[in-house]
């Protein structure tokens, strides 16, 4: 199935939905898009937060749903990771020689 069709864009989302929050696009014509690949979204499902779409990204049209929906978990894990106080990702990272 052709990755322009309404089709392909709606299964590939019924399928990402199954795991992650995450919703692919194409570019509208009148954008410079980059050619082969998909607008990715973050969709908010908190409760009380609106379900406006957050731009992400880019991402290959070849991508399989699943690679991305494993990608997003990785994306997740490193989110949850930033929040902790102990971990911060946004401060640099002292190594400590045993």
């Amino acid at each position: 199935m052709e990755h322009k069709s309404l089709d392909y864009i709606e299964q590939y989302n019924d399928k990402l939905g199954d795991y992650c929050d995450w919703m692919i696009q194409l570019g509208a014509e009148c954008e410079s898009e980059i050619e082969g690949y998909f607008r990715v979204y973050h969709i908010e499902t908190y409760p009380g937060v609106g379900r406006e779409p957050k731009f992400i990204g880019y991402f290959p049209t070849s991508m399989p749903p699943e690679m991305l929906a494993h990608f997003a978990s990785v994306c997740q894990e490193y989110y949850e990771l930033g929040k902790m106080s102990t971990f911060n990702l946004t401060k640099p990272v002292e190594w400590q020689h045993l």
